[in-house]
């Protein structure tokens, strides 16, 4: 097996989800984009984008904090904080969006592209498209979560002999939870963050109540 068929091999999660990530850009934030009233067809077009966008970075997230953060370490920080870490995460890149979206709509379009549609439809319609995101995502990480356990209670029913590889992870999984002091440290630095992008955030709403 030559190199490139190794690191293809190793690696597929990572093309995959850029495949889609390219093809989500594409329809969503390209070809997607038009006029629309709040709750028609396209309004509900776009919103399902939200829900893909959330449900999808959700386990973009999930994979990349399991393999390589810290070579895997926030997986022995507790689900609960794992979960509520990405949907944190979900919910700054759905701000970072929307503010995409207003700069488009208040420079670029005006401006250069006048003949292209606007992206937002108003502060309601930005305001769900903020609380859509992150909530597919814990939904999408909740029902991961839950297939697992549901997954491994069947696989000790099936193989009893395995029970003991079982305890041992539980116990090492148990035991690095106990690394408090780092995952405290990183969520610190998570908080601080988000502190940071508040007034980008209060001026976003200004600007769209600007344009009402």
């Amino acid at each position: 097996m030559n190199n490139s068929c190794r690191w293809l091999k190793n690696r597929w999660p990572l093309v995959a989800f850029a495949i889609y990530w390219v093809a989500h850009i594409y329809i969503w934030g390209i070809w997607g984009w038009g006029d629309s009233e709040l709750f028609n067809s396209s309004w509900w077009f776009d919103e399902t984008g939200h829900a893909f966008f959330g449900t999808m970075m959700a386990f973009t997230l999930l994979y990349y904090y399991k393999t390589y953060s810290l070579y895997g370490i926030f997986r022995f920080t507790g689900k609960r904080h794992l979960i509520k870490d990405i949907v944190e995460d979900v919910a700054i890149y759905g701000i970072l969006w929307e503010l995409i979206e207003l700069g488009w709509d208040r420079y670029l379009q005006p401006n250069y592209l006048d003949w292209l549609s606007k992206a937002q439809k108003g502060a309601a319609d930005t305001v769900i498209d903020l609380v859509v995101n992150p909530l597919f995502a814990f939904i999408a990480l909740v029902v991961y979560f839950f297939l697992m356990r549901l997954f491994r209670h069947i696989y000790e029913k099936t193989h009893p002999n395995d029970g003991n590889a079982v305890i041992v992870e539980e116990e090492v999984e148990e035991v690095l939870g106990m690394l408090h002091d780092l995952d405290k440290y990183i969520r610190f630095i998570r908080k601080e963050r988000l502190k940071q992008l508040m007034p980008s955030l209060r001026e976003f709403f200004r600007l769209l109540r600007e344009d009402k």
